[in-house]
């Protein structure tokens, strides 16, 4: 049986989402949007759950330096490699705060999820070392951060 009855008919998408959401959480509830990031490779595909893709293909290689081509984006020499260049430093002063203004925009939308994908060549070096960045940034301002490295085995190929 019902515990509460519902009258639909004059509500849109948006409003019926909305009240179910208030009843399912409490008045009080908070919208818990959870941030995925994502690091990939374009090699192996874009990622299908993405809402946003960023391709950071245009930063410096370190595949092609011998000493971090083994590597990856975790490690201090291929981060500090990729993140100590005027390329990334300007490209970050850039997508961080388009990701500032985003987030709160999703939210508001009354998104659950938003997936942020990066991507370089193989998924190994700048992706993983432009996720964690940005993985950081977000996590001073959103509790719901996650973040997974899909490629980063793949590009050991």
């Amino acid at each position: 049986l019902a515990a509460r009855i519902i009258d639909t008919t004059d509500f849109n998408v948006h409003q019926l989402k909305e009240l179910i959401l208030r009843v399912v959480r409490g008045e009080e509830g908070e919208n818990p949007l959870v941030i995925e990031i994502q690091s990939f490779g374009f090699r192996h595909g874009i990622p299908l759950e993405s809402s946003i893709v960023m391709d950071v293909r245009f930063l410096p290689n370190p595949f092609f330096v011998a000493e971090l081509k083994a590597g990856s984006g975790l490690e201090d020499a291929v981060r500090e490699y990729i993140m100590d260049n005027p390329q990334t430093a300007a490209f970050l002063d850039y997508f961080f705060p388009l990701l500032d203004m985003l987030v709160p925009a999703h939210r508001q939308e009354g998104k659950a999820y938003l997936t942020i994908s990066i991507g370089c060549t193989g998924g190994r070096h700048r992706s993983v070392a432009i996720a964690e960045a940005t993985a950081m940034h977000l996590q001073a301002m959103w509790p719901n951060v996650r973040i997974t490295h899909r490629d980063i085995e793949k590009g050991q190929q």
